[in-house]
């Protein structure tokens, strides 16, 4: 049980910081997407600033109009043995009209799942909350947001940690072919949490949270 605190505080970090924001506009009725994200936080090694590669694939399905649920999972987990994956749904109150921006809500589960032996906890979740804001800007999109992730386990070294980690991000969507989408993204991760709390000497701003540069490819149809 104590082995799975340690890597799920570790997980914890990477897997809420390494996915782009991918659900910025509703896909439609009956509409499909699928994605592939890339990037992470960037951590001081050998005398240098090196990005840790972390990668998740998905895919979205239109609901209604306003309406979408996702899936994802986190292929770089897999090696330690543990299976990483966020679900969950895309609201979107306010639609694109002319400067009036896309306005998102949502509502996810980032879950991680133990596949080792002999482990007595096995399997947890934490509930994340995510709200963007998308223009259109000429064949792109202008995007902003806020994570805000409620991590029910306590760490050992932090008795007095933080009740939510707090993520705003901003970026850009490419549109690079018919269906095709690039993202880029850069987030601020755990902008609420002192730096000096964290084992790794992330790359931070004002000595808090982890600079986190994010890529993503989509096709939708």
């Amino acid at each position: 049980m104590r082995a799975l605190k340690k890597w799920s505080f570790l997980f914890l970090f990477l897997l809420f910081a390494c996915s782009a924001q991918t659900n910025l506009v509703p896909l439609g009725k009956g509409n499909m997407s699928m994605n592939g994200s890339f990037g992470g936080p960037i951590v001081s090694a050998f005398n240098t600033w090196v990005p840790i590669p972390y990668m998740t694939t998905g895919m979205g399905f239109g609901v209604n109009d306003r309406l979408d649920v996702d899936a994802n999972l986190h292929l770089l987990s897999l090696p330690y043995s543990l299976l990483g994956f966020h679900t969950g749904a895309s609201w979107y109150p306010v639609i694109s009209n002319g400067s009036v921006p896309t306005i998102g809500v949502h509502p996810q589960l980032l879950g991680m799942v133990s596949m080792k032996k002999n482990v007595s906890e096995c399997f947890k979740v934490y509930p994340v909350v995510s709200g963007s804001v998308a223009w259109p800007v000429k064949r792109g999109l202008f995007f902003l947001g806020m994570d805000l992730c409620v991590p029910f386990t306590r760490s050992d070294y932090d008795k007095n940690p933080e009740s939510a980690i707090l993520s705003p991000y901003l970026g850009y969507r490419w549109k690079i072919a018919s269906s095709w989408y690039l993202y880029t993204e850069l987030k601020w991760h755990g902008a609420n949490v002192q730096s000096d709390q964290f084992a790794v000497d992330y790359l931070n701003l004002y000595n808090y949270g982890a600079l986190t540069p994010l890529f993503a490819i989509q096709r939708s149809f």
